[in-house]
């Protein structure tokens, strides 16, 4: 039988009591296990006191915790609190990722490429080969700017003699009203 004794911060210790899942605590009359074996040190702890503890933040505690399935509780305050034993739980931070298509480094520093200058060249020429583009880019879109301009030119001079046609049409009605066809007439033979 094994007993735990679990500490949190705001509650009195609860003492539980885990039976075995094998029979290697059993023994004959008088066998005492080592007191590792009967007390295990499970703590209530939130998600953010486990990744604190771990040094890791409170979602990677989060899936820490449902990996290893561990019982869960809500506390007065809404709060969720784990039952854990460190001393069970192997767990060490992961190690910072490379790039993807960066090998492991082997080797001394002077025959290795440093991932970083190989980005920032890739990078370089990418740039070099978009700038290269919008340079065509640019000659079209000046030749088409011209082109624009001459053709707003020439609506602009189709408007101005639009307007003095509808001018002298507007004049030449207006000349009609005060003269009846019968006096355009004899106006034009005398």
């Amino acid at each position: 039988m094994r007993i735990a004794v679990t500490r949190a911060a705001s509650f009195a210790p609860v003492v539980s009591v885990n039976l075995p899942s094998t029979p290697a605590c059993h023994g004959p009359p008088g066998f005492r296990p080592e007191a590792s074996e009967i007390i295990m040190a499970v703590e209530q702890l939130t998600y953010i006191q486990i990744a604190e503890h771990l040094g890791i933040n409170a979602e990677a505690a989060r899936g820490l915790v449902r990996r290893h399935r561990l019982p869960r509780s809500t506390a007065n305050d809404g709060k969720t609190l784990i039952a854990i034993d460190f001393s069970e739980i192997q767990h060490r931070k992961a190690s910072a990722r490379k790039p993807a298509g960066v090998q492991a480094e082997s080797g001394s520093n002077a025959q290795r490429p440093n991932w970083a200058l190989i980005r920032i060249a890739t990078l370089e020429s990418e740039l070099a080969a978009a700038n290269e583009r919008a340079g065509g880019f640019r000659a079209a879109f000046e030749r088409e700017k011209e082109r624009a301009d001459r053709l707003m030119t020439l609506h602009d001079a189709m408007v101005g003699e639009l307007a003095s046609m509808r001018a002298l049409l507007e004049s030449r009605l207006e000349a009609g009203r005060l003269n009846p066809w019968w006096r355009r007439g004899l106006l034009r033979k005398s």
